[in-house]
């Protein structure tokens, strides 16, 4: 995100606010509800606004849930967006005009949990890009980099759900191969009867495994070997899989298989939440 270029969005944002704030202070009806919030509020607590920057509250008075649902009356009367609630407190609670605090932009982000919470712990698992007012092309162009820039903060692992469409196929057709694999397997004994068990202790590990395939060579019977690769990949024929028909097609695709679930949802030290 290109940071001149949002601040001057930003200048030219709170201009078209602060512009807005100033004709609406010159206008009469807004003035006259000004004029009756205040006295209400001092008929109620005995509190004269405006308040001066030095005054002091009795203890028990609040000046917001007093008058932040007043707030909201003249937001909604006067078509004003939510985001004016901070400036319109300043003039009505002290009478002042404060352009700093005029918004500099009609959206907002919201986090559920808020990561900014003191003592969170938890992950984020939402988050949200709030608009208070319509957004000109300027603005919203960067409301989304700055939503992108939010996301990646908040969901750095979700990178593995950006996928090319290449990468669908491959998932989908590994997936039907798998099914076609785990069909066709059988169950696979050792062999390790009687003579094999006696045997064993007598070798070293290598001289053993040769005696053993030796011994399973001479007696078949004691095995039942699983589907090869190249016998899965007869299967596939006809079933629009013809890419992957081969039996180093199939063995790549279940490697490919095995290692996209483990990159996608394996606990990893880093980069994971």
């Amino acid at each position: 995100m290109n940071k001149a270029r949002a601040r001057q969005i930003k200048s030219k944002v709170r201009g078209r606010n602060w512009a807005t704030f100033k004709l609406l202070c010159e206008y009469q009806p807004f003035q006259q509800d000004i004029g009756d919030i205040r006295l209400e509020v001092r008929r109620v607590c005995k509190l004269t606004l405006p308040l001066g920057e030095d005054a002091t509250l009795e203890e028990g008075i609040s000046v917001d849930e007093l008058v932040h649902p007043k707030i909201i009356t003249l937001l909604e009367k006067y078509r004003l967006p939510k985001n004016f609630t901070k400036v319109l407190f300043s003039y009505l609670v002290y009478g002042q005009e404060i352009e700093e605090e005029i918004p500099d932009s009609n959206y907002s982000f919201s986090f559920k949990p808020n990561p900014l919470q003191q003592g969170s712990t938890e992950r984020t698992w939402e988050v949200h890009l709030v608009t208070f007012a319509q957004l000109d092309k300027n603005e919203l162009q960067l409301a989304f980099e700055e939503l992108k820039l939010w996301q990646k903060e908040a969901f750095p692992e979700s990178e593995n759900f950006q996928i090319s469409k290449k990468t669908v196929e491959n998932i989908l057709v590994d997936q039907e191969i798998k099914k076609l694999a785990d069909s066709r397997k059988r169950a696979k004994r050792t062999g390790n009867d009687y003579y094999l068990t006696k045997l064993e202790p007598t070798l070293s590990p290598s001289a053993f495994r040769l005696a053993k395939k030796k011994y399973l060579k001479e007696h078949p019977e004691l095995v039942e070997e699983s589907f090869t690769s190249a016998e899965v990949a007869g299967t596939l024929e006809g079933r629009n899989l013809k890419k992957s028909s081969s039996p180093e097609a199939v063995r790549k695709s279940l490697e490919r298989r095995a290692k996209e679930m483990e990159k996608r949802f394996g606990r990893h030290e880093s980069g994971t939440q």
